[in-house]
This record gives structure tokens, sequence and C-alpha cells, in this order.
């Protein structure tokens, strides 16, 4: 009976021992993810999904990645360049692009740096009305009745609330390139360094 007995305990063992053994494994797992992303070798993985991308009428690519990209785009907002620019981050759905823009948009640099800083969601059916009124809406500008509005009335608003200032526009959810051209035309550019983003 007492043999029969540490025979079964041994079997249950093996079986916890088996068991722990997957869960050391997982662990393993875990800590060497972990050990790449402090090491920044994830970032190798990003650089082949998502890009940032500066303009004022021409392309670079350039990689974001973790802390020290993040510092590199902060750096290109606030840098010396008096023209409006526009710099894009693009890449797969669930990169963390929006999060990268709000912690950009809400970082204390770049609040002082701008006078004026505005967020829209654009989404994939865009209207030039939705997006002006929406820009309004972010810069707290006010309108009595704006369904009797035009829409060039609408643009001369922005663009009157936005002149001689240094803003921020961040454009989220934007799924043509098109966009960003047709927002640009309601912004002044007064060689101040704003930026859309």
């Amino acid at each position: 009976m007492i043999y029969a007995f540490q025979n079964l305990f041994d079997e249950r063992s093996m079986k916890n021992v088996d068991g722990l053994a997957k869960i050391i494994d997982e662990f393993d797992s875990i800590l060497e993810a972990m050990s790449k992303i402090k090491d920044g070798k994830v970032e190798e993985d990003l650089q082949s999904n998502s890009s940032l991308t500066a303009s004022s009428s021409r392309f670079v690519h350039k990689v974001v990645g973790l802390d020290d990209k993040l510092m590199q785009i902060k750096d290109q907002l606030t840098g010396t360049s008096s023209q409006l620019e526009t710099i894009s981050i693009h890449g797969m759905g669930g990169i963390g692009k929006t999060t990268l823009a709000r912690n950009l948009n809400e970082d204390s640099l770049i609040e002082y740096h701008c006078d004026i800083r505005a967020w829209i969601v654009v989404s994939q059916q865009y209207h030039d009305r939705e997006m002006l009124t929406s820009l309004l809406d972010s810069i707290g500008y006010v309108i009595d009745d704006n369904e009797k509005k035009s829409n060039a009335q609408l643009a001369e608003y922005v663009y009157k609330s936005l002149k001689g200032m240094r803003y921020l526009i961040v454009m989220d959810d934007v799924w043509d390139t098109k966009v960003c051209d047709d927002v640009k035309r309601f912004l002044p550019d007064d060689n101040n360094g704003s930026l859309s983003f």
C-alpha cells in the first residue's frame, strides 16, 4: 500500500514538474522579450512597420521607435525651421501612432513652443466642413449658429484664428494623404515654425 501511494505521488509530482517547466519556459520567453525591448532590438521590428516623414513639400523618411525616437520628433517639432511643416507618422494599425501623437501634443515643451494646439479626428470618410468645424472646436473658437456659415466663412475663421500664432494641428486617423493638402489650404504660413502633424 505504501509503495502504491509512493508511485501515485511520484506520478503527480512529475505532472506538476512538467507544468512548472512550461511556466518557467514562458517566463523565460517573457524575460527575453523584455530584454529585447530594453536593449532596443524591438526598434528594428518597428522600423519595418512604421516610419516618420517630415516635409515642407518634400518627404524624408525617419523611423519612429522608442524614447530616443520620441525625442527626435520633439526636436523636429520645436526646431528652428520657420516654414510651415507637415510631419506624418504612418504604419500599421495598433502600433501606437495615436499614442505617440497624443504624448507629443501633451508634452510640456510642445505646450510652451506652440500658442495653439488642436486635435482633429479625420477618419476614412471626411468632408471639409466637418474638418473645419472640428478644428474650430479644438482651438476653442465659438461660432454662433455655424450651420448658417459657408465653408469659405469657416475656413476664414480658422485662418484668422491661427494667423500670427505658432500652432500645432494634429490630424488623427488619416486614411488619405490628400487630407493634409486639404487642411493646409486653411492654415496660414507666417514663417514662425507652425506644424500640422
